[in-house]
């Protein structure tokens, strides 16, 4: 095992790629984590029909999420990587816009629940 430089790409004795864990892989698993509990808290414990609507979102958000750590982890190997990155960035930005002009025409719904 050779010593590196911190901002090497390729090897210098053999040429293969460096891949380094990026903190998007971190993002990755606490999103993936800590939604999974969120939504399955939310539905045991408030409202099972939104918990189901709020998983439809965190999946969107999520495949966004995974296109964008797959397209910079590969970049250096292939051209189509960067197409999968901006593809990823992309999507998000669409949901962004989306969620916010849905905001603007709906407004925040929060569940009301009387007392007996």
């Amino acid at each position: 095992m050779h010593a590196m430089p911190a901002d090497a790409k390729v090897c210098e004795h053999c040429g293969a790629l460096v891949i380094r864990k990026s903190p998007l892989i971190r993002l990755a698993y606490f999103y993936v984590l800590g939604g999974i509990a969120f939504i399955g808290l939310y539905g045991y414990l408030v409202d099972v029909e939104t918990a189901k609507s709020l998983t439809v979102s965190w999946l969107a958000v999520g495949f966004a999420l995974a296109l964008i750590i797959y397209g910079r982890a590969m970049r250096h190997a292939s051209d189509r990587a960067a197409f999968i990155y901006l593809t990823g960035l992309a999507l998000l930005a669409i949901l962004l816009v989306v969620g916010v002009w849905l905001l603007w025409q709906q407004g925040f719904a929060v569940p009301v629940h009387e007392q007996p």
